[in-house]
């Protein structure tokens, strides 16, 4: 998997920018999840992760309290729209 290869150095590049508890963290492009996934057990409860990702079927299984997940449905913004889904705990983006 992608993740096997590149979320070693992904971590190891984010950790040298001081991460730690209290954070405010946003994931562009979150793929699978397993970065936000990450990151959101680094900012622990008292930090925050926004996923982004134009599909979040991937990051639906993410169980962290600490984590909003965003749907995108185009690639450059006009008017931002956030609606929260009622359903599940994300925001989406309509532009």
């Amino acid at each position: 998997m992608i993740e096997q290869i590149f979320d070693p150095k992904t971590r190891q590049h984010i950790l040298t920018t001081g991460i730690t508890v209290k954070w405010q963290c946003l994931e562009v492009g979150a793929g699978a999840g397993a970065i936000a996934q990450w990151l959101a057990t680094v900012v622990g409860d008292s930090g925050k992760v926004i996923a982004v990702d134009l599909d979040t079927r991937f990051l639906a299984n993410i169980q962290s309290s600490n984590t909003i997940l965003i749907r995108t449905y185009a690639q450059e913004p006009r008017n931002l729209v956030w609606r929260p889904n009622p359903y599940y705990s994300h925001y989406e983006i309509d532009y």
